[in-house]
């Protein structure tokens, strides 16, 4: 029998009070919930589960593990009768109703939720419950009471972040029973624990995940450190390497934005389901990942390293290189992702396309309408809106990579390869994929100025993508100019940290010029670029306007 609530004492055998969490770090809230459930004499023990997943410090690359839960709840529970605390090896749920398996027969499990969870309709035990019920064990969904305590765990995690200056507030959120000295404990565990994600998710992989996976790494190297979602390289011992992707560490599925915030954990599952659907299409001078391990319990994906020692396409626009060659490949690959119908790349059509909305907003709307200034955010509201409603009106999935910068093409000619597909959807605007890339060519053509070969090599990849996608070239032209606009602002304020009054003014006259409607109505793409990549858009050339 399922229910949630019960009264008087369960069944005869031993009762356990479960109560799955974050707790990072603990609070009042969590300490009232925890000694009310161990002052019933109903209950034999209360077993407080940490999630093994690490929670980010707000605005940062920093989190908070298990470990430091841990400390924290011990500190607290150290004189409280009955309790303990256990960590998961990865989901806190997933780990308490797994005592439905280890229990005795004639035992009865509390599986708890606070109350203020449960009265929004919280039901992350139920259908799990109804899949795992034992006939000759009892459990039951409680709620328990926090009473009036509004604590919120990321209000303590920006403390930590604020140091001293928000101590105070800090403290007054921590349970009022516990002493000066334990508070004083509390404030140097979480402040000492605060630790880089990569460092977290790397001794994670090491310790736990890959040797489930991968039986001979020789090594494991953080190639991108201190970032929220770190990617690896894991040498194996037959000097085999390998890429090494983890979104454990993400609490649920978060958009993609301007400040640091964990990805959506489902990303990778939507890259292996791309790379599947690629991988047979790729022609001679495409290199893909291949995908060699998924693990759905800890969301690690495990690639084949795209030629492995190449330069990115980035690395090659900053010298002032624009190979003709390369950005024929990139518009050829563009092409074949466009015309390659696909899955519902993150499992549900309505998913992708809010994956798609949130990918849009990014380089469009979803920038700093104060800094861009009124016309140009104007401008860019409408860009959206018409990429949006073209996308509604041929809504046939494809493969649209979402990310199509330079740095995720690689280089070793003659060979290019293409990585990062954890943008992608099958909802989406080609316009967009295409338009990113050669915003990128603008914007080093401009600061390198190496106009004639950025020009030419636009033009092929113009030629190029045109050439393959026939009758439909006509109707995204205009939505090319402006997405290359899109991606040149959202590049500069990403790199100025999202001050426009540091961008550099050519370059930023120049994309406010591309996403203006009035460009789009020339029919001549080819011109448009020219003239961008010549600095003839850019109305001023003073190193810094008023906007």
């Amino acid at each position: 029998m399922l229910t949630t609530a019960h009264e008087g004492r369960p069944p005869p055998g031993r009762c356990t009070a479960l109560f799955p969490g974050a707790f990072k770090p603990a609070h009042q809230a969590h300490l009232a919930a925890i000694v009310d459930l161990a002052r019933r004499p109903e209950i034999d023990e209360v077993v407080v589960v940490v999630a093994n997943r690490a929670r980010q410090l707000p605005g940062t690359t920093l989190a908070l593990d298990a470990e430091v839960a841990r400390q924290v709840l011990e500190v607290y529970l150290h004189d409280v009768a009955k309790t303990r605390v256990e960590v998961a090896p990865h989901n806190a749920v997933s780990h308490a109703l797994g005592y439905l398996d280890r229990a005795a027969p004639g035992d009865a499990l509390l599986f708890c939720i606070g109350e203020a969870d449960h009265a929004r309709g919280d039901d992350r035990f139920e259908d799990l419950l109804l899949r795992q019920q034992r006939g000759d064990v009892t459990a039951h969904i409680v709620p328990v009471p926090t009473g009036t305590l509004a604590v919120r765990a990321t209000a303590l995690r920006e403390a930590l972040v604020a140091g001293e200056a928000r101590r105070a507030e800090f403290t007054a959120a921590l349970p009022a029973g516990a002493s000066p000295q334990q508070h004083q404990r509390v404030w140097a565990i979480c402040r000492h624990g605060m630790r880089e994600m990569s460092d977290i998710v790397e001794r994670k992989l090491r310790t736990t995940i890959i040797p489930r996976l991968l039986s001979n790494v020789e090594s494991l190297v953080c190639i991108t450190p201190n970032k929220l979602d770190p990617v690896f390289r894991a040498q194996l011992r037959n000097g085999q390497q390998l890429i090494v992707k983890y979104a454990g560490e993400t609490t649920q599925d978060e958009s993609f934005g301007p400040t640091p915030q964990p990805k959506p954990r489902r990303r990778l599952s939507a890259e292996r389901r791309a790379l599947k659907c690629l991988y047979p299409l790729r022609a001679s001078e495409f290199e893909l990942a291949e995908v060699r391990r998924f693990d759905k319990e800890t969301l690690t994906l495990v690639l084949s390293e795209v030629l492995p020692g190449a330069m990115t396409l980035q690395q090659l626009l900053h010298e002032g290189v624009f190979d003709t060659a390369v950005l024929t490949a990139a518009a050829q690959f563009l092409a074949t992702c466009h015309s390659s119908t696909a899955p519902a790349l993150w499992g549900e059509p309505e998913t992708d396309r809010r994956q798609w909305a949130a990918m849009l907003a990014l380089r469009t709307v979803g920038m700093d309408a104060q800094a861009l200034g009124a016309a140009t955010a104007c401008d860019l509201r409408q860009l959206a809106e018409a990429s949006d409603a073209a996308r509604s009106c041929n809504d046939a999935p494809r493969v649209f990579h979402l990310d199509f910068e330079p740095k995720n093409i690689l280089v070793a000619r003659p060979r290019i390869g293409f990585i990062d597909f954890e943008c992608c959807s099958s909802v989406g605007d080609p316009a967009y994929d295409l338009g990113v890339l050669l915003g990128h060519c603008v914007l080093w053509g401009l600061r390198t100025q190496e106009t004639a070969a950025c020009q030419t090599a636009i033009g092929v990849a113009l030629h190029t993508y045109g050439e393959q996608v026939g009758a439909r070239w006509s109707s995204l032209r205009p939505r090319v100019i402006g997405f290359a606009g899109a991606a040149m602002l959202h590049a500069l304020l990403r790199e100025h940290n999202h001050n426009a009054e540091h961008a550099d003014a050519r370059a930023w006259d120049t994309a406010s010029a591309l996403v203006a409607p009035g460009v789009h109505e020339r029919t001549d793409v080819e011109a448009v670029f020219d003239d961008a990549v010549a600095g003839r858009l850019a109305p001023s050339l003073k190193p810094a306007r008023q906007r």
